[in-house]
């Protein structure tokens, strides 16, 4: 694990606006920098950074946070990545804490393995272009991609003569056991190279790390397997891997849509065609955790495997997956024997562009065509109700739920009420088969109130501040919000809100003082972004209806206002209290319960009748 020190480091070193300006084109205006959106498609510049908060904050897509969580947002890395990049980019020496996960043989021998494969991704490129190998390299060309292409996917090859290459590497120092564990070779009576004679396409994190190959077969011969992929090794995990990702992420974020391939020439021919947001799942069927990968740049997948009944098959599972992370999922059906490298052959890119506009069709009026082509009659309408019921079942979101449901009653022409109460029976037999409780949807989470919001954008503007409580004392609004709350014992209940109060009452018990800007860098990049958020957004006076007041400083006016936001909080968590109170009395059957529930009750409405008179109203 990186040590506190070096994440402290890295945040008082790192320029925001140098960092930033790596990926986005920024122009100074005024205090900050302005510039367009890296994720979304605008003409006019809405992307803000300000070096003074070491904020930033995209206006068009509603994304902010601080330096790292901006890398974390436009490449996809995880919080350790982010820290890593910025530390190599500022020559920042990385101490690691002892982790009692961390095994440093297993971490020497990933390293090993990755210098290896970026070593072996170099010689195969090398002896693509030697002039022994001009064939390969024109068989490629005949098969329209171009050299630019060829370069960008790092395309390379490797010789019959596998002993050779083992050899090679021996003599530059690779240890055996590295070699058979980098998956290259396979070790048997003798050991020779698992991809002899092949094309090589490089497999790429995203963060442009080599972690395995893809081999392909220069002429098809059905005795040989036309590809073949490195095997799972300590740095390649096939199903957290998607073919193309590193070169996509940028144009998917843009795009707001991910063209989900089978293969990796179907990418890399569409990238040629200048159709960048498009990725592979690289030789395995689609699984939770790639498509959760694309889930990370946009909810929307579109799907564009082959015609056949492989590819039908295919199709109809990355459905299902993509459905159970709560993604939008639409399908190309690309003409009869075609895939997505032969079709974009002879074509511009507004043309595939417009083929794939013209055709695309989401998931349930897919099921209804390829019922439609495969079956008729009252078997094949039961198969396609059955199929659609148990896809829409994946759904986790409530109202996504609906409205398919009422979209597929329309396709369908059954009343919708059959339809929900199959789903109903179909999510039961779902719970008796499965012990694994089911996850909360979205709908069942807390969100945080406009009242919950305006209190912490108080707490984390001018927690450090102190205000005057009366002619003889001052005191801390942090510890003005925190007595407030636990002398009436009214809960935070958005999470990441009530993670932040601890972080101030312990800051309290130590004597320490922290400020917003602790929490922009906090490591939990959850308290990041809902920081950078908040401190960005400006305070609506006029919705807060202060009393007799003239408003010329926030701060003039801290007290009133740290006042005013504690009790309309407090306000609106008693409503919340009180309505789950009316409706859990009537299920109640123990006396006792009952009237502890109403003694709880009455409390609460006693507590609100004395907030409401403090607003200057009566309840």
């Amino acid at each position: 694990m990186i040590s506190k020190k070096t994440i402290e480091e890295v945040f008082n070193v790192a320029i925001i606006e140098d960092v930033i300006g790596d990926f986005v084109s920024l122009k100074k205006a005024g205090a900050n920098y302005k510039g367009l959106s890296p994720f979304s498609d605008e003409k006019t510049p809405s992307f803000i950074v300000s070096p003074s908060k070491r904020i930033w904050k995209d206006f068009s897509s509603g994304k902010g946070g601080n330096v790292v969580s901006f890398l974390m947002e436009h490449d996809g890395c995880s919080y350790p990545e982010a820290i890593k990049y910025l530390a190599k980019k500022y020559n920042i020496e990385i101490i690691e804490k002892k982790d009692d996960s961390y095994n440093p043989q297993e971490e020497d021998e990933k390293e090993s393995i990755s210098i290896l494969l970026d070593f072996a991704t170099t010689y195969f490129k090398t002896v693509l272009h030697e002039n022994a190998n001009k064939d390969i390299l024109d068989y490629l060309l005949s098969r329209g991609l171009d050299h630019n292409i060829i370069n960008k996917f790092q395309i390379g090859f490797i010789s019959k003569g596998s002993k050779n290459f083992y050899d090679f590497l021996l003599k530059k120092g690779y240890k055996k056991d590295v070699l058979i564990k980098s998956g290259l070779f396979i070790d048997g009576k003798n050991i020779f190279s698992r991809f002899n004679g092949r094309i090589m396409f490089p497999i790429f994190t995203l963060s442009n790390r080599v972690v395995g190959f893809g081999g392909r077969i220069l002429i098809d011969d059905k005795k040989t397997a036309k590809y073949i992929n490195s095997p799972e090794t300590l740095v390649y995990q096939k199903n957290k891997i998607l073919f193309g990702m590193n070169f996509a992420k940028t144009d998917v974020i843009k795009k707001d849509n991910c063209y989900l391939v089978e293969g990796y020439l179907d990418v890399i021919a569409l990238h040629q065609k200048g159709i960048c947001n498009v990725v592979a799942s690289s030789g395995t069927a689609i699984t939770s955790d790639q498509i959760r990968i694309i889930k990370r740049f946009t909810n929307s997948v579109t799907i564009l495997f082959d015609s056949d009944s492989a590819g039908v098959q295919a199709t109809h599972r990355a459905i299902n997956v993509a459905l159970s992370q709560d993604m939008f999922v639409s399908i190309v059906s690309l003409p009869s024997g075609q895939d997505p490298d032969s079709f974009s052959k002879n074509k511009n890119k507004e043309e595939i562009e417009n083929y794939f506009i013209d055709n695309k069709k989401d998931f349930l009026s897919f099921f209804s065509y390829m019922s439609s082509i495969s079956s008729s009659g009252p078997e094949g309408k039961i198969k396609l109700i059955k199929s659609i019921i148990n896809s829409i079942a994946l759904v986790p979101d409530l109202t996504n739920q609906t409205v398919y449901l009422q979209e597929a009653s329309s396709i369908l022409n059954i009343d919708v009420q059959i339809l929900i109460k199959d789903l109903e029976k179909n999510k039961n037999k779902n719970k008796q088969k499965s012990p694994i409780p089911q996850q909360k949807n979205d709908e069942q989470i807390e969100k945080p109130s406009q009242e919950e919001q305006f209190l912490f954008k108080l707490l984390l503007n001018h927690g450090e501040k102190f205000v005057q409580i009366n002619s003889t004392q001052k005191l801390q609004v942090s510890k003005m919000i925190l007595q407030e709350l636990q002398l009436d014992g009214i809960p935070i209940v958005f999470p990441v809100f009530a993670r932040i109060l601890i972080e101030y009452q312990n800051a309290i018990k130590k004597e320490e003082i922290i400020t917003k800007d602790y929490f922009i860098n906090h490591q939990d990049i959850e308290i990041s972004r809902i920081t950078s958020y908040l401190i960005s957004e400006k305070y609506k006076m006029d919705n807060w209806g202060l009393k007799n007041i003239k408003v010329k400083k926030e701060e003039d006016i801290l007290f009133s206002l740290v006042k005013e936001g504690l009790i309309r909080f407090k306000l609106k968590r008693i409503s919340d209290l009180t309505n789950n109170i009316l409706e859990k009395i009537p299920s109640i059957n123990d006396e006792i319960e009952k009237k502890e529930e109403l003694n709880r009750f009455s409390k609460l409405m006693n507590l609100s009748r004395n907030l409401h008179k403090q607003l200057g109203r009566e309840c």
